[in-house]
């Protein structure tokens, strides 16, 4: 389904807004990666900001950046144009980017999705709608993790070992550190932190699935015959609902 590159979706544009303005407040209720070292009080606006943005703000972002691929390869296409090339050049400008503000903050996502971008420069190539959704169904399963408390069942110490992000050595340089000796850590320690959370966590295999839905919602022309999908919105939003309802239930039993 074709996109007009030269109009804004409004939609997605107020989805990415919503996104980023989440992440900034994540972030600021987090103390830019000190909450886990000092653990401040839980009030109520630090409940709200998590109830409403924790572990939702960056997964709309990623959906939208897996729209954003949609639209620039499709739209190139169009002309007649092979976009790979210089959405690969973007990708690496973004790379760098990141790399410098997590200088000062680690935990910049940016790098995460232009590094993943790239892998979606290779699925985009598949044309059948059916098949991305098998992709985004594959890394939603999380396949290490899985492979992971398989092998955890089966007794390998490795397994059954603390993950590497849980020993943070950087976290030092931020409690007591000057900024010369932050910028030093975040330009390999830090950022080394980083990736292991973003792996281990889950968080990467997470991000490629939205990637590959946001890639689908351009493919079906989502936000360009909303009319369509109106029944499907609705089904969608009553069974987010009744998981977010369940899973509350159920969460201290799963996790006692």
């Amino acid at each position: 389904m074709p996109y007009d590159n030269g109009a804004r979706l409004d939609m997605v544009d107020g989805l990415r807004g919503y996104a980023l303005l989440g992440l900034f407040l994540v972030h600021m209720n987090e103390l830019f990666e000190l909450y886990w070292a000092v653990l401040p009080p839980q009030n109520v606006f630090h409940d709200w900001v998590f109830g409403i943005f924790a572990g939702k703000a960056y997964a709309i972002f990623a959906f939208c950046f897996g729209f954003s691929v949609f639209v620039m390869m499709d739209g190139a296409a169009r002309r007649g144009v092979d976009f790979t090339g210089r959405l690969a050049w973007r990708l690496l400008i973004l790379f760098v980017i990141g790399w410098l503000h997590g200088l000062i903050y680690r935990g910049d996502i940016i790098t995460v999705l232009s590094v993943l971008g790239l892998v979606m420069l290779a699925i985009n190539r598949i044309r059948s709608v059916r098949w991305l959704w098998v992709a985004a169904g594959f890394f939603f399963l999380q396949p290490w993790n899985l492979f992971r408390i398989a092998c955890a069942l089966a007794g390998q110490g490795w397994a059954n070992a603390a993950p590497n992000f849980s020993n943070d050595p950087a976290m030092a340089v931020y409690l007591n550190g000057d900024l010369i000796q932050t910028l030093a850590a975040n330009v390999w320690t830090g950022q080394v932190m980083k990736w292991w959370f973003m792996f281990e966590s889950g968080r990467m295999s997470q991000i490629m699935g939205l990637f590959v839905v946001g890639l689908i919602f351009g493919r079906i022309g989502f936000f360009d015959a909303e009319d369509r999908f109106r029944t499907a919105r609705r089904v969608a939003i009553a069974a987010v609902l009744a998981a977010t309802l369940a899973f509350r239930e159920l969460r201290e039993p799963l996790t006692a």
